[in-house]
């Protein structure tokens, strides 16, 4: 490989520490980068070189950057290879006993309560399980909304899946906020709603 992708050379460097492999050209592809990079990437590859793309944490794209620099490469006609790795998304909802054919996944929601609310009001029309990342400090606003606007729906938090704190919580919305009002709640979640009942 010629050049290693990735959102943060800080957190790239230790993963490729750990597994002993150096000297790797990293280019940082993030929120803020992707459209500035995407000229020398191609470029890259029109001069023959291999590139991998990696996230900090999951799978790229996957609420993760990536999709603008995978459109255009497809688009030039490159190959691209999926190597499947860990996926929280996928990993939650395999073992959160909720429906799974079909879901939606909405990604990390949006901070503007309008924009928030016309989500929810989607997730109250769809009679199937909805999937969320919501970060810590928005959990327990994000359940409260779930709940005012969809009423009691059964509910899945899984945060830390396949490492040493895994956490999952169920239950219906009320009894998991009085819940997590009595824990430290550290760590990303995935957050699986319910079809209405």
């Amino acid at each position: 490989m010629d050049y290693i992708l990735c959102e943060d050379t800080r957190v790239t460097r230790k993963l490729l520490s750990h597994y002993d492999i150096r000297k790797k050209n990293l280019l940082v592809v993030n929120d803020k980068s992707e459209f500035r990079v995407l000229d020398k990437i191609v470029s890259l590859l029109y001069k023959g070189k291999k590139l991998a793309l990696v996230s900090d944490a999951g799978t790229p794209l996957i609420s993760d950057p990536g999709y603008v620099l995978v459109k255009r490469v497809r688009e030039e006609g490159f190959e691209i290879v999926a190597i499947p790795g860990p996926s929280s998304l996928t990993a939650a909802l395999s073992i959160a006993g909720l429906p799974v054919i079909p879901f939606t996944f909405f990604g990390f929601p949006p901070k503007k309560k309008s924009k928030l609310d016309k989500i929810l009001r989607v997730v109250k029309s769809l009679n199937h399980t909805s999937v969320f990342f919501v970060s810590p400090y928005r959990l327990v606003d994000f359940l409260e909304r779930v709940k005012n606007l969809n009423g009691e729906r059964e509910i899945v938090l899984v945060k830390e899946v396949t490492k040493k704190f895994e956490t999952v919580i169920s239950g219906n919305v009320e009894k998991v906020v009085e819940e997590l009002k009595n824990s430290d709640i550290k760590g990303e979640w995935v957050v699986l709603v319910g079809a209405s009942r």
